[in-house]
């Protein structure tokens, strides 16, 4: 059933095209603008970072042990 009576089939195919290559482009523009911006700012203030020259492996010594 044709929702658009008096737009030709062709034309409504080529709309659905147009659409496709526009949802396309968003998509290829978010992994490649919005997605890193998006990351960095989660590193930033959400998941921070390491210090540079940080120490290796951290060591930890028993001192005391609690009875239970």
């Amino acid at each position: 059933m044709n929702p658009h009576p008096r737009i030709p089939e062709r034309l409504r195919v080529a709309e659905h095209a147009a659409d496709e290559a526009l949802r396309r482009r968003a998509a290829e523009s978010w992994r490649r603008e919005e997605r890193p911006r998006l990351l960095e700012l989660f590193r930033q203030h959400i998941y921070g970072r390491a210090p540079v020259g940080r120490p290796g492996s951290p060591r930890f010594d028993v001192t005391e042990e609690s009875g239970g």
